[in-house]
């Protein structure tokens, strides 16, 4: 019925299964019904679905992407993240001597 494989893989995936005549499945995804054979391990047929013609909803409906604007960096952000890392790692290497000095000169008792 040349439906596309990587249709019907998405369909049993994604897709809303339902029980069909003679032990076949009938999955709805994206407005398309796809009928599958489990013993022949074959597609059947594939059709529109009435409710999607209706104005309804079957199987998944998909969402409008959400289209994020570019970021724009300075000409040498490479320069900047660098930077600010190698800040970071001094303070916390001046955090680690300290914290390390301080444990030597306690004194601890038992």
């Amino acid at each position: 019925r040349n439906i596309d494989k990587v249709d019907l893989k998405k369909a049993r995936r994604y897709g809303m299964a339902e029980e069909a005549r003679d032990g076949r499945i009938k999955y709805t995804y994206g407005g398309v019904v796809f009928i599958y054979d489990p013993k022949t391990r074959r597609e059947v047929t594939s059709y529109a679905s009435a409710d999607n013609l209706v104005g309804g909803t079957t199987g998944t409906k998909f969402a409008d992407p959400i289209v994020l604007k570019e970021h724009e960096w300075d000409g040498d952000w490479d320069r900047q993240f660098e930077k600010s890392h190698h800040d970071l790692m001094k303070e916390h290497a001046r955090i680690v001597l300290a914290s390390n000095d301080d444990k030597s000169k306690a004194k601890y008792t038992s």
